[in-house]
């Protein structure tokens, strides 16, 4: 796997692995680009090699969920055995390795204040922890005056910033509800720390606790509500930057958060409208605020917490385009949002989200939706998912394609519209339950277990009704509530043994089955859950009912390839990283293409000290983790301050 750190020292080598993972890419792109409805109708499983299919039809579920995480087996043939380790080859190593503690001494991932971590959930802690004292570091390496939070959501790594380190933060949100949340949570936790400064630990990871009188000053962040568009040069970073007043930010003495909007311009924060549009120093020192005070010119850091889609790309234009911005660090997220250039008419100079670098354009790989869908999959998430959770996604992709195929055949103007019918879950595996359940109890094989089922019974107090053993399984407080029987699972197909077994029963999936429920019977238990699925999505599409007959005859014809679905779609799912990371280094490559070829002729834009691309935190916390950091040399800072 490829190293982040050692390719950020590089433009050549990361211009050499695009270049590789461009052609892999390509190369198995009937791979990628495939698409689960149309698993049947297009037969997907034709474009493997038939060994492939031969290898992976043999493996166990969790073979096959360890494939993107890049795990073969001995006795696989050697073609697919190179292409799973080439994949992991090109891809760039994802667990942390101290990278932060050896660019920065000393710094390392610091706990949080209770009382700023409040409403934090486990995911959202960890990667405050140890973003929050990276953000700072960089803050004093460029002696900065403010930090921008952009795309802050609910604030945490802003009120972090703001509380733990005392630093003058703005949130910059699209949501006016975040803004509002942002400032209602730092009020509770200002007068939290103004009653009660001995228990605070603000300041306490890198400064010593505060004085008595310090803690009476300190303020959360400030919120911006606006939407960031790369798209519109008039809501780019840069510009809603124009919004802020330094001088009044690196005060940090209001006693109240302030809202910020581009349509309401205040004392503190110019209109768009009336700023100087060359955006090359974000017109701050071209702007006088109304009460005569002169700016001082701001040095600012960008943070991003899981910056959507363009959003990162924005940060990095601006990092490059305003002189005020001297550091930031992005760590990106939902690659599935990002415009590509290759899906935009050239001809409207609209600024794409990818790709960014001239290497990558040079390249002309265009991704499309599907790829940048893949990148967002995780590795770790396939590992985690579980047997049981696996298999039930493969069988609602089944499903899917199965239904398309219907579509193309009953409605086909529909199918070509590749119509989304969403999630069809837990109603429908429900009816599936209740329908498994009858056709068990009226099995011949459950005659014979009478006597179990009658035990069964008689030891829930529920079913005390004097009906037969049959007849009280299907009553409808039995079988299908299960806050009235713990016995029947209304998300699992089963039965329980007996309620004396545990307090909870011991339940019998639906694929760890008995020998008493027939083969027969779990084929049926598919059809009928296709037919399921059908009728459930024929309707959320408002279509009239396809035939019981024609989808059983559908589900004949896709019943012998259903079992190649989990195989395909694991062995695609081994090719998510490698797309990430070609994401990930075109973003690398703009960087570097700065410093590399001194674009635009300015010492402005290329005068660049420091690109990382590092992982920050764990991937089976935090499966987005990629961080690329950057600075502005010390020598632009002292000419433009």
């Amino acid at each position: 796997m490829q190293s982040g750190i050692e390719l950020s020292k590089s433009y050549e080598l990361t211009v050499a692995l695009q270049e590789k993972i461009a052609q892999f890419l390509t190369q198995h792109e009937a791979i990628w680009r495939a698409h689960v409805v149309e698993f049947f109708q297009e037969r997907l499983w034709e474009t493997l090699d038939r060994s492939w299919l031969e290898d992976l039809q043999e493996a166990s579920v969790e073979d096959l969920l360890l494939l993107p995480s890049g795990r073969v087996q001995g006795a696989w043939s050697s073609s697919l055995k190179d292409f799973i380790s080439t994949a992991q080859s090109l891809s760039l190593l994802r667990e942390p390795r101290n990278e932060l503690g050896e660019i920065f001494p000393g710094m390392c991932k610091a706990k949080i204040g209770s009382v700023v971590s409040q409403g934090m959930n486990f995911k959202k802690q960890h990667e405050v922890e140890v973003l929050s004292p990276l953000v700072n570091r960089l803050a004093e390496e460029v002696n900065s005056t403010d930090v921008i939070d952009v795309g802050a959501g609910q604030g945490y790594l802003a009120q972090v910033l703001a509380f733990e380190y005392q630093l003058p933060v703005v949130a910059i949100d699209a949501s006016a509800h975040h803004a509002g949340v942002i400032n209602e949570r730092a009020k509770r936790i200002q007068k939290h720390y103004t009653k009660h400064p001995q228990k605070s630990q603000a300041g306490g990871i890198s400064q010593g606790a505060l004085a008595f009188q310090d803690h009476l000053h300190l303020t959360g962040p400030q919120t911006m509500i606006l939407h960031i568009s790369s798209r519109d040069r008039e809501t780019d970073l840069f510009q809603i930057l124009l919004n802020l007043d330094p001088g009044v930010l690196a005060n940090q003495k209001l006693a109240n958060n302030l809202t910020m909007d581009r349509n309401m311009p205040t004392e503190i924060s110019p209109s768009i409208e009336n700023a100087g549009s060359n955006g090359s120093n974000c017109g701050i020192e071209n702007q006088k605020p109304s009460d005569g005070r002169e700016y001082q010119c701001s040095t600012l850091v960008l943070a991003g917490l899981h910056a959507c889609g363009d959003l990162s790309a924005t940060m990095i234009r601006t990092f490059l385009e305003c002189k005020e911005v001297k550091a930031a660090v992005i760590v990106g997220c939902c690659y599935n949002l990002l415009s590509e250039e290759y899906d935009s008419d050239p001809a409207t100079g609209v600024a794409c989200g990818f790709p960014l670098s001239k290497a990558v354009k040079a390249l002309g790989l265009r991704l499309g939706k599907r790829g940048r869908d893949l990148a967002c999959q995780s590795a770790e998430r396939w590992k985690a998912i579980g047997t049981e959770a696996a298999l039930e996604n493969f069988e609602q992709h089944a499903f899917r394609a199965a239904f398309q195929l219907a579509l193309s055949k009953i409605y086909p103007e529909i199918a070509k519209l590749s119509p989304s019918v969403g999630r069809l879950g837990k109603g429908r595996r429900r009816r599936q339950s209740r329908r498994l359940l009858y056709t068990v109890l009226d099995s011949p094989m459950y005659s014979r277990n009478s006597r179990e089922g009658e035990t069964l019974l008689s030891n829930c107090g529920a079913c005390s009704s004097g009906l037969s053993a049959q007849e009280s399984c299907k009553c409808s407080h039995l079988a299908f509530n299960k806050s009235l029987c713990p016995m029947i699972s209304d998300t699992n197909v089963g039965c329980y043994k007996s309620c004396e077994d545990s307090d909870e029963g011991i339940k019998l999936r639906t694929r760890e089955t008995t020998s008493w429920i027939s083969s027969s019977e779990q084929k049926n238990e598919k059809q009928f859950g296709f037919q399921d699925y059908a009728c459930t999505a024929l309707a959320r599409l408002g279509l009239k009912h396809i035939s019981v007959h024609e989808l059983a005859q559908i589900w004949k014809e896709v019943e012998p390839h259903v079992a190649l679905i989990g195989p395909f779609w694991s062995l695609r799912a081994v090719l998510a990283p490698v797309i990430e990371t070609y994401i990930l280094l075109d973003r690398l490559l703009y960087l570097q293409e700065h410093i590399h070829h001194r674009l635009e002729s300015t010492a402005e834009y290329a005068n660049i000290s420091a690109i990382m691309l590092i992982p920050l935190f764990s991937p089976s916390i935090s499966p987005r983790n990629m961080a690329i950091i950057s600075i502005k040399s010390h020598v632009d800072q002292q000419t433009t301050t």
